[in-house]
């Protein structure tokens, strides 16, 4: 008895649920999304705009040292693409 078939098609299939998933939602529940994710970006940028000085230098901070991390990951990966 087999328990999980793989066939060769599956990434196909995988897509295709991906794809039809947002069809297949009531319209209510994606109002409902669509709504919560306006509330998130609405309070994400309050919280932004009310941060002290000190905070505002942190954050700073810490973007610049992502930025610095995905430049070196970026430039690691070339190294190891490039012939």
């Amino acid at each position: 008895m087999i328990l999980l078939e793989v066939k060769p098609d599956w990434p196909d299939q995988v897509r295709a649920l991906i794809a039809g998933r947002d069809d297949a939602l009531l319209p209510a529940y994606r109002e409902g999304i669509d709504h919560n994710g306006e509330v998130i970006l609405q309070l994400s940028r309050d919280v932004l705009i009310a941060r002290t000085d000190k905070q505002d230098r942190k954050l700073r901070n810490r973007l610049q040292s992502l930025r610095d991390d995905l430049a070196a990951l970026a430039a690691q990966n070339a190294e190891t693409v490039s012939p």
